[in-house]
């Protein structure tokens, strides 16, 4: 692997690491949450069977996901594709599917 690629250490170490704290907070943060927010949801349905399930919990992680690779890109789609290590094509589906529509490419005039 290039040296100027990081490795999956160090690319979970600086995502489990909050800005403003050094310390690397539990691995596993997202996933407790995730879990919670699961044990809350089959709570509340009782004993109705789910619905779509997948499609809830990937939809609810993928949204804040886009709309901040969006925004640390400053709206730049090949950045945004690259970074997300998808197509352009397929970022602006996921991002017209929830509603994260990408700002009209500048025409340069003449």
């Amino acid at each position: 692997m290039p040296s100027c690629v990081p490795s999956m250490t160090s690319l979970r170490a600086t995502m489990t690491s909050e800005p403003n704290n050094p310390q690397p907070v539990s691995s596993s943060k997202v996933e407790d949450t995730i879990r919670q927010a699961l044990d809350q949801y089959f709570q509340v349905l009782g004993d109705q069977p789910p619905h779509a399930l997948h499609e809830m919990v990937i939809s609810a992680a993928e949204r804040p996901l886009l709309a901040y690779v969006m925004d640390r890109y400053q709206g730049n789609l090949s950045h945004a594709a690259q970074a997300l290590g998808i197509t352009r094509f397929t970022l602006r589906s996921k991002l017209r599917a929830h509603g994260l529509v990408a700002p009209p490419k500048a025409r340069p005039t003449a």
